[in-house]
This record gives structure tokens, sequence and C-alpha cells, in this order.
């Protein structure tokens, strides 16, 4: 659409797959769904990672001609993490690895290195990379906000509110999967507990969703000023560097 002005993706790594959902953004953190795709197989194989060198090599053609490519792309270490760290260190400019917490000053804190175990004969630890940490519920919490916007009407003629999500027509499921958990409060020990809940058990789309506004704040969308959304869109004719 022609209010995208860049690209990420969210990445989550499972036992049986890879599922990869595409974000687009443009001014006041408006977005829209492009595209998301599941690769299967064993992301303790090489099968998977090299589907996945694809996916994010590729282009989408904007609606004013010129191809985007990702701009950044957020990986979850939760799972399969001495892998994803491989994967990471093999995209270095446009691919970071993340781990959710549960509490932070902003949505993204500053990367922390991250060391494995000592290979076998070997006394010190080794460098596996760097992870930073998101804290997923403030995602949440502006996402499910964002949801709640109401388009204008096409007789008004105004510009979609600040942080509209666009969503086209996918399957169902995404859509369960969006919308998939709730903030609930409860009383424990005399004091109020407030914390994010499943209401069903796969949410990977909103999961993906999270990584992609993370990939967002890291490529530095909430502190853009207005040079820089005009410099995005001044590019829109060019067509990504190879």
């Amino acid at each position: 659409p022609k209010g995208v002005l860049f690209l990420t993706a969210g990445i989550d790594v499972q036992a049986d797959r890879i599922e990869v959902y595409i974000w687009g953004w443009g001014r006041g953190l408006e977005s829209w769904l492009i595209e998301y795709r599941v690769l299967p197989g064993d992301p303790y194989q090489d099968d998977v990672w090299t589907a996945l060198d694809g996916v994010i090599a590729e282009t989408w053609p904007h609606a004013k001609g010129s191809d985007l490519a990702l701009v950044k792309v957020a990986i979850d270490a939760g799972y399969a993490t001495t892998r994803v760290h491989a994967w990471v260190k093999r995209h270095p400019q446009r691919v970071v690895a993340v781990k959710g917490v549960a509490f932070g000053a902003a949505g993204v804190g500053h990367p922390q290195a991250v060391d494995v175990a000592p290979e076998q004969g070997k006394k010190k630890k080794r460098r596996a990379g760097t992870i930073y940490p998101v804290v997923g519920g403030i995602y949440k919490a502006e996402f499910y906000g964002y949801l709640r916007l109401e388009a204008p009407t096409r007789e008004s003629g105004d510009p979609f509110p600040a942080g509209f999500v666009h969503l086209a027509k996918f399957d169902e499921e995404v859509f369960k999967q969006l919308t998939a958990e709730q903030l609930v409060t409860r009383v424990v020990k005399f004091r109020k507990k407030t914390e994010w809940e499943k209401t069903r058990e796969r949410n990977e789309a909103l999961d993906c969703r999270v990584y992609a506004r993370a990939a967002a704040a890291i490529y530095g969308i909430d502190r853009f000023q207005a040079k820089h959304w005009a410099n995005l869109e001044a590019h829109l004719g060019s067509r990504p560097a190879q």
C-alpha cells in the first residue's frame, strides 16, 4: 500500500516450523500486515534456515512502483537458541535476536551479550551473540489500543488515525492468534498483579507482531522526525540495493 514506507519482520521459532510475519510501517505508526509464511521443518536441521534465508532476501512491490526489502528482522531466541544466534550472525546488518521480558522502561532494552556453555575440552564460555530484551506487554497494549481505532468513512475524506492497523483477508486463524491474549488483574497477597494471559493455545501471530514492532523500534521509528519520513518517501522510487 502507498502508505507503507518500510518493512520489518517478526519471526517465531517452534519445534516443527518457523513462522514469519511481515509488517509495513508508515507515518504515525500506521501499520499493515503484508504477508505471513509458515516454514515447516526442524530448527535443529539446516533446511528450514535455508528457506528462511530465501524469505528475508525477497522484496515486495510497492504501490508507487518500487520494491521494498526488509530493513530489520527480529527473531525470538527462546527456542533452538544456538541455532537462532548462528542464523543471526549470517545476517548481521538486518537481523537481531530478541527475548521477551516481563518488565522494562521501554519496549526494547539495550542489547545484551549472550554466552553459551564451553565446548567439550575447553574451559571458557564462548560468545553466542547479542540479544535485545523486549517487553511484550508494552507492545501488546499498544497494538490492542490501535485495533480499537475506527477507520474514517470514505465520505469524510479524513486520513486514518495514527497507529491504525490495516488487516487484509487472511485465514481466520491469523485473526484469532492476533487477539489470543487478554490483560488480567488479580490480587496476590493483598497486592494487585496485572499480566497478559492466553485465551487460546496458539498466539504466534501476536508474538510476531510484537517482534516486528520491536524491529521497527530498533530501526528507529519512535525517534523519526519529519525529515526521516521524507527521506523514506523520496526513496520509494528507487529499487533496493542487492
